[in-house]
């Protein structure tokens, strides 16, 4: 079987608020993708796998929000069944850089666990849990309102976030709808930043 994949990707798209605040600017976007995976087997139910991934995205007006992502991660699978896939443990990183608001550049790690139940063709369901650790290379920690925390002018600002998500999936095989894959993702959160507003 073949144990590497490249995919290409470009996207078009459209934001109505950009920047996720009170003014509601929207913008139009080009992000281009390219993901390298290798997955070669150790067993015949375990393997791991490599990843590389690279993404670019420009706005056409509003050019603070432009990003350089890069990243890699590597996986550890175990699938004892035909139905049963386990991620045991996946870890990630990520060099997220905005060229022209360096204040926003962040580097991220990521570590994650997730399992999948295939009931049948049409169907299936799988729980994760991920940890993450983000750091800001140039953004300092601003004091909060009530004073109680007050910053070394040095701290830069640091983000945690604990994720559970539980997701259904599948494919359609129905007529007009046949090869059309549908997913619902429910995510619960906790997030912890020594930046008082993010808290």
């Amino acid at each position: 079987p073949k144990i590497w994949k490249i995919d290409l990707a470009a996207i078009n798209g459209f934001e109505n608020n950009v920047n996720l605040d009170s003014f509601r600017k929207g913008d139009y976007s080009l992000e281009e993708d390219f993901t390298f995976t290798l997955s070669p087997s150790i067993t015949n139910t375990l393997s791991y796998s490599l990843s590389y991934f690279l993404r670019n995205t420009h706005y056409a007006e509003q050019k603070d929000n432009d990003t350089f992502n890069n990243g890699a991660g590597v996986t550890l699978r175990w699938k004892p069944t035909k139905k049963i896939r386990w991620d045991v443990v996946s870890y990630e990183y990520e060099l997220n850089q905005y060229p022209k608001n360096e204040a926003s550049t962040f580097k991220d790690n990521r570590i994650m666990t997730k399992l999948r139940h295939t009931i049948n063709q049409n169907f299936y369901h799988e729980i994760s849990y991920a940890a993450s650790l983000r750091y800001y290379t140039k953004r300092k920690m601003r004091q909060d309102p009530t004073g109680t925390r007050v910053p070394h002018p040095e701290t830069l600002r640091e983000d945690q976030r604990h994720t559970l998500s539980y997701t259904t999936g599948g494919a359609l095989h129905w007529k007009f709808l046949e090869g059309v894959n549908w997913k619902v993702k429910q995510d619960f959160y906790t997030h912890w930043s020594n930046e008082s507003y993010q808290d």
